[in-house]
C-alpha cells in the first residue's frame, strides 16, 4: 500500500513478454543483489545483507553516469513481486520500484513501476521534465531488456547494452 509520499512521486512504467517460465525469470529477478548481470545501466552490484533475496535483503548499486546508491527490499511477495527503496542521489530524492512476474502462457510478462520523487523544487521539476523522466524511462526499458536477453542466454549485459528501438 502507498503512503502518502509515494502517491506524490513522479512514476514511469514498463513492461515485456519474455520467453520463459515464471520461475526462471524469478530466479534471476530474486538474486537481488546481481541486478549488475542484466541491468546495463548498473556497473557493479553485490548484496549489503546476509540474505541475497527476500524481505530484508539489501543491495549497493553503481549505476553508470549516477554513482552509487543503496536499496532494500521493502515488500516482497515470493515468485509474484518485490518492492525496494532505493536511496537519493543527485536531483533525485529516493525511489520505490515494483518487479512483478506473471505467467501468460509458457512465457511470462515482467512488470515494472518506478516511483521516485524529487530535489530543488521548481528547478528539479524542470530538470525532470526537460531529461530526467526520459532517462528514467530509457534506463527502465534497457534493463527490461537485459533481463529478457540474460535469462534467454545467461550473458551478462554490459554498460553499452541498449533497448530496441520501438518501431
Amino acid at each position: 500500500m502507498l503512503n502518502d509520499e509515494e502517491t506524490k512521486m513522479n512514476k514511469v512504467d514498463g513492461q515485456i513478454l519474455i520467453d520463459a517460465p515464471v520461475q526462471s525469470v524469478w530466479e534471476v529477478l530474486a538474486d537481488f543483489g546481481a541486478v549488475y548481470q542484466w541491468a546495463p545501466s548498473v556497473t557493479q552490484s553485490y548484496s549489503t545483507s546476509e540474505n541475497s533475496s527476500g524481505p530484508g535483503a539489501s543491495r549497493h548499486c553503481d549505476i553508470a553516469g549516477f554513482g552509487g546508491v543503496d536499496e532494500d527490499i521493502t515488500e516482497w511477495n515470493d515468485g509474484s513481486n518485490f518492492t525496494y527503496r532505493a536511496s537519493g542521489k543527485g536531483p533525485i530524492s529516493g525511489a520505490y520500484s515494483t518487479w512483478s512476474v506473471k505467467a501468460q502462457g509458457g512465457q511470462t510478462m515482467v512488470s515494472v513501476e518506478v516511483r521516485y520523487g524529487l530535489r530543488f523544487g521548481p528547478l528539479g521539476s524542470l530538470l525532470n521534465a526537460v531529461i530526467l523522466r526520459r532517462k528514467v524511462k530509457q534506463s527502465l526499458d534497457d534493463g527490461l531488456e537485459g533481463l529478457k536477453h540474460h535469462v534467454k542466454t545467461g550473458e551478462e549485459i554490459g554498460t553499452d547494452f541498449r533497448a530496441p528501438m520501438a518501431g
